[in-house]
């Protein structure tokens, strides 16, 4: 009931009327003094941070509180940029049903919010075209597409036009055919020549290149680069609002007068481009918000946190399902060494690290409730999809030979029910002391020799650094790397998790404000702080 009635409070915080014209263009009439044109784009199928983030960026229920608070004084006209509803441009298999879940309900969620207009990136094709346009229609999300080369393939708006007074705000979307799988190319015409019989139609409606009251704003998927081609080629252009390269404008790069914006990725910025109707369009402001948790509280009652933990079970349950069906095949000779046995030998090593958030890492999934989720499993354990570790979350355990033939399915769900009450009252295992990770990771530890478990891959581990054999230390034939070739190699295996998404302050912006170069002065910074102590006869 309470997520209904922030539907009927947003709907009817929107003042303004949508005339549906036959030439497939929509007029919006707005009563209110401002307008705010918001966006968003790369969203990547997200609809809430997976929580492991030191400071977590994203989810519905901050964008939700933040259009509220930008609707209390503005109309709110909102896109988006497309690269949405899928993380990559393919499904794998064994993760299509939980992938397509996400998709359905981010885009109901989207709808909800006020989404209505959408140009399309290659992600979102991931399940097919015939997806796709099912999604959108059922949804009432339209395609703003000027390029459109069949008209009936989509739901579709070549534009649309934003009218108060003397202010008329033209919007319109370009799908870069460039970057569409090759299979749906065919949907899309060229892009210039659209674009410019686009314009001609606009200017039937009033668009006045010159005018100050006027402003053209292009939607697009082709990256920060093309688009500053674009730029170029029609310096007429007010905005464009871009996806697809991920760029980070926190101020529009400008090409002219042409001002370029996008929002990175995951929804953990919104996008707003304020515009005055007291003011000629040189008042025009932009902002991006950073969508931090604490944004959330501002909307009370915030229904969206109860969508997203309903969400969240059942998208749990579809991945326990998918990993049923799962053939899983393992070889009990070469098990990968968990830290159980490495710390046996190596005590001052274990010490080390039962004083890191590593040591409790899966912890952090357990707490978000996302620890079936393979996306994020990888980067809190060791040995995911290796011969000798896991393939599906339910192999992360292993118990002793007389515990075999007891009911696994048993063991296991008593084992998760009783971790779950270890950390039921952790907050952040990050922002722990290293005393309490050092108690907790012990107290673990002994759990498991308690409940007869001989391998434990949960937790970030020894053997997601090091590379020994599973033989180790008896193995035949040792091969030995130079000391430079393992800090690369060290610097290789943390960088795989500890990627621009997940720990942007080891990176360093672009041109185009992506961070895409790593910082080795941090990077070693870091890892000197968690690395082991060394152990020379060893």
């Amino acid at each position: 009931m309470k997520f209904i009635l922030l539907t009927l409070l947003l709907l009817s915080s929107c003042t303004f009327f949508i005339n549906s014209m036959d030439k497939g263009y929509d007029v919006i009439s707005v009563d209110k003094k401002g307008i705010s044109v918001v966006y968003s784009g790369n969203i990547n199928g997200e609809t809430h941070p997976c929580g492991c983030r030191h400071f977590p960026l994203g989810g519905l229920p901050n964008i939700a509180a933040q259009m509220a608070e930008i609707q209390k004084n503005n109309q709110m006209v909102y896109v988006d940029a497309g690269d949405t509803f899928f993380p990559s441009s393919t499904l794998p298999v064994a993760m299509k049903d939980s992938l397509v879940f996400a998709a359905k309900n981010l885009a109901g969620a989207l709808s909800k919010l006020g989404l209505r207009y959408f140009v399309p990136g290659d992600q979102d094709f991931a399940a097919g075209y015939e997806f796709l346009r099912d999604l959108l229609k059922e949804n009432k999300i339209n395609v703003l597409a000027a390029n459109l080369a069949k008209p009936d393939s989509f739901q579709n708006k070549k534009w649309i036009v934003v009218k108060k007074g003397p202010h008329k705000i033209f919007i319109t979307g370009i799908v870069e055919r460039s970057v569409i799988p090759t299979q749906f190319k065919y949907l899309f015409a060229d892009e210039e020549k659209s674009l410019a019989l686009v314009k001609k139609e606009m200017e039937a409606d009033g668009y006045k290149e010159n005018d100050p009251f006027s402003r053209l704003i292009v939607v697009s998927n082709a990256g920060i680069d093309p688009d500053k081609v674009t730029a170029k080629r029609n310096p007429y252009i007010d905005w464009i609002i871009g996806a697809h390269s991920q760029s980070f404008t926190t101020h529009p790069f400008e090409t002219g007068k042409t001002k370029l914006v996008q929002v990175l990725s995951r929804n953990h910025y919104l996008g707003e481009i304020k515009i005055d109707s007291t003011k000629d369009k040189t008042g025009d402001k932009y902002k991006m918000h950073e969508m931090r948790q604490e944004v959330g509280k501002k909307l009370k009652p915030n229904p969206w946190y109860e969508f997203i933990d309903q969400h969240k079970a059942q998208l749990s349950k579809i991945q326990v399902e998918e990993q049923n069906r799962m053939t899983i095949v393992v070889d009990e000779n070469a098990r990968i060494n968990t830290a159980a046995s490495c710390i046996e030998c190596h005590t001052e090593q274990g010490e080390k690290w039962h004083k890191t958030a590593h040591s409790n890492a899966f912890a952090t999934l357990v707490n978000a409730k996302e620890e079936n989720n393979l996306k994020c499993v990888g980067c809190h354990s060791v040995g995911l999809g290796e011969k000798g570790g896991f393939q599906a979350t339910k192999g992360m355990l292993h118990f002793t030979e007389d515990q075999k033939e007891k009911d696994r399915d048993k063991l296991i769900s008593n084992y998760m029910a009783d971790l779950k009450k270890s950390f039921k009252n952790v907050k952040s295992i990050r922002k722990l002391s290293s005393k309490k990770q050092a108690k907790l990771s012990k107290k673990w530890l002994i759990s498991d020799e308690k409940k007869f478990v001989s391998h434990n891959y949960m937790n970030v581990q020894c053997m997601n650094c090091h590379d020994k054999h599973v033989d180790h230390p008896f193995e035949n034939g040792k091969i030995e790397i130079s000391d430079s070739q393992k800090i690369e190699n060290m610097q290789n295996k943390c960088l795989s998790c500890h990627d621009p998404d997940q720990s942007p302050s080891l990176y360093l912006e672009d041109s185009s404000g992506r961070k895409t170069k790593v910082d080795k002065k941090k990077l070693n910074k870091m890892i000197k702080e968690i690395a082991c102590p060394k152990r020379e006869d060893v």
